[in-house]
């Protein structure tokens, strides 16, 4: 086994548990691999309108998978045994990143965590959107770095950059590693050289352990990495047919949804009461961002809005083409050969009358996510997140646009 491949397994011993994706800010952990700063800021992200390096596989459709491991040590306790101290595990993930827009300045991505249930599949728990900058890249926060820029990397205040063999997934790269370290922290990104593409990337942050294997200073107290698992590109009937917007989409400024949260255990308690307000902040020709707010009843304001992104190779987005949708075939669209998820397309009778569902359903079928759009003028109606496992149907109706 290298020195490379012992440094990324030494931070991912721990085995999984259900898990939200890690917050990227926090020094502690590497950043999700297609993930912003997290402060979900259009605004800021357009500043200055650099152009992003993107290579050619960072396109509309392109979907990257990684695992997400954590452990941290056990909390001291002088009646805890000594064989039972050592690191445990805290939370394990998959992230599914999809790109779904290349613009000029930006890379609009969605990225959606998934955890294990117990009927052993993959449900999605979570997730974010990004509008990625040159910016993001230069500070290593995306899923790659450009390869003419990585041949040229060398070790300089602080960052130590080294090359080498990595072998992961069962093959064989040639990586561009490079490790910050300060006093309280190590992080190591590895890339690989021929493509720019993150393989991975590991954290440790804290007090030290002791451990006779030297792995670059990340044996510490909490240990946290991100692995690459696969690649692919989607086929998605609608990208191909008329990925353009409708034309109210290019007015609209606010759409209002009205919803319920049901618990199965509950069956005729009517529900809590759910809003959620998305409004557009920046658009383009089959893209846009927005700020997306929600609120739940009997319980105080949520936290600030967050950010939503969409384009031609969205599944969810708030509008399609009614055309594409009224031509689409029904049937199977596609089933990830990593999570087992299932996404399919379906005209038929629903809450909110006749529309084109898009469902996403889970290996098991313990969780069915739905998106019905109206066949006349494309408009995202109806919102469905059932969760059998968790005993829960959540459904958000579209009120009011303006």
């Amino acid at each position: 086994m290298s020195i490379l491949t012992r440094i990324v397994l030494t931070a991912c011993l721990a085995s999984p548990a259900i898990a939200q994706p890690a917050n990227p800010l926090e020094q502690s952990a590497p950043p999700d691999p297609l993930k912003n700063d997290g402060r979900g800021a259009p605004a800021a992200a357009a500043q200055g309108g650099v152009p992003i390096d993107a290579p050619a596989f960072i396109k509309p459709g392109a979907r990257l998978i990684y695992t997400h491991l954590s452990s941290m040590d056990k909390p001291f306790n002088l009646f805890t045994p000594w064989e039972k101290f050592g690191p445990q595990t805290v939370d394990g993930s998959i992230m599914a990143s999809d790109v779904v827009a290349v613009l000029p300045d930006r890379v609009l991505a969605v990225g959606v965590g998934y955890a294990i249930n117990q009927h052993k599949e993959h449900v999605a728990m979570g997730g974010y959107c990004s509008a990625l900058t040159a910016r993001q890249v230069n500070d290593h926060q995306t899923g790659w770095f450009p390869v003419k820029q990585l041949a040229e990397l060398q070790s300089a205040g602080g960052i130590h950059i080294s090359r080498g063999p990595f072998p992961l997934g069962g093959k064989n790269y040639q990586a561009t590693i490079i490790a910050f370290q300060a006093r309280d922290n190590t992080t190591m990104k590895f890339y690989d050289s021929g493509t720019g593409l993150l393989l991975a990337s590991s954290v440790g942050a804290g007090h030290m352990r002791w451990d006779p294997v030297d792995n670059g200073g990340l044996n510490r107290q909490v240990q946290r990495s991100s692995t690459f698992e696969t690649y692919r590109v989607l086929d998605l009937p609608w990208t191909k047919a008329n990925a353009t917007s409708p034309d109210w989409a290019a007015k609209v400024k606010r759409l209002t949804y009205r919803g319920t949260q049901q618990l199965a255990l509950i069956p005729d308690g009517g529900g809590v009461a759910l809003g959620r307000t998305v409004t557009v902040t920046e658009r383009g020709d089959g893209w846009a961002i927005a700020s997306v707010g929600e609120t739940v009843q009997g319980q105080p304001a949520g936290p600030a809005e967050t950010l939503h992104v969409q384009g031609p190779s969205s599944i969810g987005a708030y509008w399609m083409n009614p055309a594409a949708l009224r031509d689409m075939k029904e049937g199977e669209i596609d089933k990830d050969p990593l999570l087992g998820v299932t996404l399919r397309y379906d005209v038929r009778q629903t809450p909110a009358g006749k529309l084109g569902v898009l469902t996403q359903t889970s290996r098991q079928g313990g969780q069915i996510r739905e998106y019905g759009y109206s066949l006349d003028d494309g408009a995202l109606r109806l919102i469905t997140d059932a969760q059998r496992a968790m005993g829960y149907v959540r459904q958000f109706e579209l009120a009011g646009r303006e």
